[in-house]
């Protein structure tokens, strides 16, 4: 069996300039999960939560009830709600109960269902 040449287009070699795009787009992502998960104060005190995703909508709203908030409105998945508190330390009391991730509800329109409730309802 003779010896072939085994070149083909997979083997040649790239240049650093085709991977700026990739590299860029990496970089924008970074950061905006940085900005979202580095300042989650904001005015109305509103939060997205997001608990783990076993957790039923009950479940969810006992974290957000031992932690002292109100639920303002649920999200796509049962796991994803908005709640709100007047305590200062109502995010550490979150991740005390239980939750997984804590944001500003700033842009937690984008994940909800349209499922909002009156401040303070808790069904």
């Amino acid at each position: 069996m003779p010896i072939t040449d085994r070149t083909d287009k997979y083997s040649q070699k790239f240049t650093v300039s085709e991977c700026w795009p990739a590299v860029g787009l990496l970089a924008a992502c970074l950061v905006g999960l940085a900005i979202m998960t580095t300042s989650p104060q904001n005015a109305s005190n509103a939060y997205a939560i997001v608990t783990p995703p076993w957790s039923d909508v009950a479940t969810t709203i006992a974290i957000i009830d031992s932690a002292g908030g109100n639920l303002v409105g649920t999200g796509g998945f049962s796991n994803i709600v908005v709640a709100q508190s007047g305590n200062p330390l109502f995010l550490d009391a979150l991740h005390e109960a239980g939750a997984w991730l804590v944001l500003s509800a700033t842009g937690a329109d984008l994940c909800s269902n349209s499922q909002t409730l009156s401040t303070g309802d808790r069904t």
